[in-house]
């Protein structure tokens, strides 16, 4: 498992990635921890000492400054456990996402666009590509836009990727942005290029 800075850092969960580390690295550092979890190293060594109280944990000692962690049987079942929560919430906010963009796309088709490009070959267009494949017949995704000249060479899930300069030669009736951290800038991306702005659609766009 790797660190989601989106989730709550909540005891529960620093206690799931601290497991899931130990498991992964029995030479792990407190240090490392630290990092890994976001808590300091003084917190990380309160965590260790619960875990090897409650028995989930053991220290095998190296040498006096050398010191590694192991899971018991018992720390076993329980980041079995936690891991079983933590898919389960993950889950939950994956189903959330696709409610609120497949609502976003019943607007879009209401607005006759149909054939479609989006602007962003990353995880927020694989999410659009899933919700679009599995909820709507009509909607069809032309090919993928973005910025990455590498990107450009390569297809996304199946579809051609294809740069600003090739959007013009797509019979599109509208393109969708499935970015969160560039949408603003893809906009005005776009607008430079000529795209209309009633052609445009930004699922991160503020709500009027």
């Amino acid at each position: 498992m790797t660190h989601q800075p989106f989730f709550n850092p909540s005891p529960l969960y620093k206690e799931f990635m601290l497991l899931d580390v130990i498991d992964k690295e029995i030479s792990i550092t407190q240090r490392r921890m630290s990092s890994f979890v976001g808590a300091s190293v003084s917190m990380i060594n309160t965590y260790l000492d619960q875990f090897e109280e409650e028995g989930t944990i053991t220290r095998i000692y190296q040498s006096p400054k050398v010191v590694y962690y192991q899971l018991t049987e018992n720390g076993q079942e329980r980041l079995k456990l936690l891991n079983v929560w933590f898919l389960s919430d993950a889950q939950k906010i994956y189903f959330k996402a696709q409610e609120n963009i497949q609502q976003f796309l019943m607007n879009v088709q209401k607005e006759n666009i149909f054939n479609i490009l989006l602007y962003g070959a990353g995880e927020m267009g694989q999410l659009f590509f899933h919700v679009i494949n599995e909820n709507f017949t009509d909607l069809k995704i032309l090919a993928f836009i973005d910025d990455d000249p590498l990107k450009q060479t390569q297809s996304f899930l199946g579809y051609p990727v294809i740069s600003m300069n090739e959007i013009k030669k797509k019979a599109f009736d509208g393109i969708i942005i499935s970015s969160y951290n560039h949408h603003t800038l893809m906009r005005q991306k776009l607008l430079g290029h000529g795209i209309n702005a009633e052609d445009i659609r930004g699922y991160f766009d503020p709500k009027l």
